[in-house]
């Protein structure tokens, strides 16, 4: 169970330093190019605004909410794996490898 532990930890640790590859400058800053496509994706996935959706009737549209909030979940994840701080990233990390 540990070591099942310890590799989760350790595939966070890559998946976020590849995101951080990906999207950030050396001193953590967003690369033009890394903010241009964040900024994208903060829009379409709608990572501020509601996902609830009405119909042309103005009743709820649980498939279109579904499809939205699905695009909401993906933005989160990105996003918490380009702003998470060093410090909270290791104390996750080592909380994952010693259960």
């Amino acid at each position: 169970m540990q070591q099942d532990q310890s590799l989760l930890a350790n595939q966070l640790l890559d998946r976020v330093r590849a995101a951080r590859r990906l999207f950030l400058a050396d001193d953590g800053t967003r690369t033009s190019d890394g903010a241009a496509i964040l900024d994208d994706l903060e829009m379409f996935c709608h990572a501020h605004a509601t996902t609830h959706v009405f119909d042309e009737q103005g009743r709820s549209d649980p498939l279109a909410a579904a499809q939205l909030e699905g695009r909401r979940q993906v933005w989160l994840r990105l996003s918490s794996y380009v702003e998470i701080g060093d410090d909270e990233l290791a104390a996750i990390a080592d909380l994952w490898r010693d259960e």
